[in-house]
């Protein structure tokens, strides 16, 4: 049923949220090696992860996953049929991220500020979301979930911010503002906790336009697609094997992709992570499994699946 409801809602499209999938509740997780790239196979002995306390196998001891997406009504006007292939597998691809790992964060932010979050204070871009686009809380008193069957469950919802007529939107600077803006970042805001500094960071982003408004110094200017991958980049202590990207994007060159025209900053940006930890499929002609195919290769360089 919930993937009906996601086709249903797809016009309130997709907002801010944070997940934390905690695999083997209440307990730690001990490691053979670090998180990363590089990281070895890690085991929890908790009764969460396994029948009668069997040890969990994972990963990777922590994966955080920010998905940034363009809500701004061209997104909707050029490109439902397409997303709809992805967007109602989406749960399924997160769940099986967090199955590579013991303890998972996946928060989404959007281009366009949310305006009716039930804290004002996170009514700013870069906020994670913890409602609807109707501006109900997902889950009661709640900014994240525990286990991948309340993904499942509430997926419809955390995925919702309503579409914007905006025209101004910056999807680099809400992804530099969700994971390093101190207010946010901070004790008490809208998104503490989220990021982890010994978690690998997966970005995932959507969109139908190149961003030519992210203005992340201050400067009243757009950026350089160098100083988003810097900004991300310095989030993750300057470990660039904690760090990769995926996105649905017009390509950087090679013809017109819908209406959305091309996006060679966006192209600029990915092309400056590390070979192997960037990967992107065209927007206008995406399919599920390519989807899957690539988040999973991306996946594997900084938290490979179980062994």
């Amino acid at each position: 049923m919930w993937r009906w409801a996601l086709i249903a809602c797809l016009a309130a499209l997709v907002g801010a949220a944070c997940v934390e999938v905690r695999l083997v509740p209440g307990g730690s997780s001990s490691s053979s090696g670090g998180a990363g790239g590089t990281s070895a196979t890690s085991t929890s002995t908790n009764g969460g992860g396994g029948t009668g306390g069997t040890p969990r196998v994972c990963g990777c001891d922590e994966l955080d996953v920010l998905l940034i997406i363009d809500n701004s009504d061209s997104l909707l006007d050029d490109n439902v049929v397409p997303l709809l292939s992805v967007l109602v597998n989406l749960s399924d691809y997160i769940v099986d991220l967090a199955s590579r790992t013991c303890s998972f964060h996946f928060g989404v932010t959007s281009a366009v500020a949310k305006t009716n979050q039930p804290d004002p204070a996170c009514n700013v871009l870069g906020a994670l979301s913890y409602s609807n686009a109707g501006g109900q809380e997902c889950v009661p008193g709640e900014r994240f979930m525990t286990d991948p069957q309340t993904i499942v469950e509430n997926a419809t919802c955390f995925v919702q911010t309503g579409s914007a007529n905006d025209g101004n939107e910056r999807l680099m600077q809400a992804m530099v503002a969700a994971i390093a803006d101190p207010t946010l970042n901070g004790p008490g805001g809208c998104n503490d906790g989220f990021l982890r500094p010994n978690a690998p960071l997966l970005l995932l982003f959507i969109s139908d336009r190149d961003d030519e408004n992210s203005d992340i110094d201050g400067n009243l200017q757009p950026d350089q697609p160098t100083a988003w991958y810097q900004a991300a980049l310095a989030a993750k202590g300057n470990d660039a094997s904690k760090l990769a990207a995926m996105g649905l994007l017009p390509p950087g060159a090679g013809g017109e992709p819908c209406e959305g025209g091309l996006a060679p900053r966006f192209e600029a940006f990915f092309n400056a992570f590390p070979t192997g930890q960037h990967d992107a499929a065209d927007i206008c002609n995406v399919t599920a499994s390519e989807v899957q195919t690539k988040v999973e290769s991306i996946a594997d360089r900084v938290c490979p699946l179980p062994q």
